[in-house]
């Protein structure tokens, strides 16, 4: 029958950090026959050995580190958040204006979601930390060996600042959240909503709109030169020339001015 030993805190600690020196001279073994091999495909292979002690030693030490702090993390920062776009570039353009008003019109929102996705974290994170000192606190006097002690001494250190780190972190991030929700109300939003939307938006909108209708009147009037200068020359026979001479002027001064309108949209983008 089998009997599962079970070993004690210091013991577990001793293994680790005996396999942990055992790994480390092996690496060290292995870099130096990695400078003296001149065989690429032998070289190779140590550098596949040499990855595979590297990761094993990270994987030693944070189980070490997980141990003596009853399993928290001393070493952790927000994930950052990516936000992708899905958007055509040439419609982007053509549409920048109101794609940056949209964006200023949501920031609000997003910079309250982040200050408070921020706040939870740090808050989570001091409360790791600050059982995590309490583990090693303990562990300090549950072992003997002076070697042991001096490790968890060095990290509880590290768990002290960035404890301490942490405090601050979440206290100005606190204090940013209200000053923010302070200097932007929610009237103030409503607000610029309104500004941005019916007073520059559509101001845009008309301004291109109307360049667009100049650009049509200015085509028109030019075409009533030739139409001038055949009823003058030709008086009674013109009625196939007038008429092609409109079709023309409204097929070209349709596209001129649509052209001319997405023209002056784009230049509010730049």
């Amino acid at each position: 029958m089998n009997v599962e030993v079970v070993l004690t805190f210091e013991e577990e600690i001793l293994r680790l950090k005996k396999a942990l020196s055992e790994k480390e001279k092996e690496k060290k073994s292995l870099q130096r026959k990695f400078k003296a091999e001149q065989d690429l495909v032998v070289k190779e292979q140590l550098q596949q050995e040499l990855t595979s002690a590297g990761d094993v030693i990270i994987g030693l030490r944070e189980e070490m580190i997980s141990l003596s702090t009853g399993g928290a993390k001393l070493y952790d920062e927000p994930p950052v958040v990516k936000r992708k776009f899905y958007w055509r570039k040439d419609l982007e353009l053509i549409f920048e204006p109101l794609l940056d008003q949209l964006r200023e019109i949501s920031e609000r929102p997003r910079v309250l979601e982040k200050l408070e996705f921020d706040i939870i974290f740090w808050e989570r994170r001091s409360r790791e930390l600050k059982s995590a000192i309490e583990s090693l606190q303990r562990n300090i006097h549950v072992v003997d060996s002076s070697l042991i002690k001096k490790d968890l001494q060095s990290l509880l250190g590290t768990a002290l600042v960035r404890a301490n780190t942490a405090e601050q972190k979440s206290s100005l991030l606190g204090n940013d959240l209200l000053s923010f929700e302070k200097k932007n109300p929610i009237w103030s939003t409503l607000g610029e909503v309104f500004s941005t939307i019916f007073l520059r938006i559509v101001f845009h909108f008309f301004i291109a709109l109307f360049v667009a209708f100049l650009v049509y009147q200015v085509i028109r009037f030019l075409s009533l030169f030739p139409i001038f200068i055949l009823v003058k020359n030709n008086p009674g026979e013109t009625v196939f020339a007038e008429r092609a001479i409109v079709v023309v002027r409204i097929v070209l001064g349709s596209a001129l001015a649509l052209m001319t309108y997405f023209i002056v949209l784009y230049s509010f983008s730049e």
